[in-house]
């Protein structure tokens, strides 16, 4: 049987931490993107550190095998970083999932959820 990964951006936060638990119960394989690998996740969740915020974010990988994607990156106080995160972050995910869709012919679903 061929277990569903899902891939969250915004783990460890209010929604995400409870989506993380949610899809670890119905069977999901779960992949995280944090800027902390230090951060306390569930056992077996799979952590990718990379920082959205930064132009030099290196994706690759993060999407392989990936059949469900949820975005739940968000920044509520720290104006200085909001457009770099919710705009600039939003495009380097877009274009590295589209970039493993293109390599991998595999249909990725996205989910996005927003603050």
């Amino acid at each position: 049987m061929h277990n569903h990964r899902a891939c969250i951006t915004g783990a460890g936060g209010f929604v995400g931490r409870r989506l993380v638990g949610e899809l670890i119960r119905r069977g999901y394989l779960v992949r995280v993107l944090t800027r902390q690998d230090k951060r306390d996740f569930p056992i077996g969740v799979e952590v990718f550190v990379a920082d959205l915020c930064s132009p030099d974010c290196d994706l690759s990988g993060f999407f392989s095998d990936c059949d469900i994607f949820f975005h739940c990156a968000g920044e509520l106080h720290n104006i200085e970083v909001m457009q770099e995160l919710h705009v600039n972050g939003t495009k380097r995910l877009r274009d590295a999932l589209l970039y493993e869709v293109s390599i991998n012919n595999h249909e990725i679903h996205w989910v996005q959820l927003s603050s």
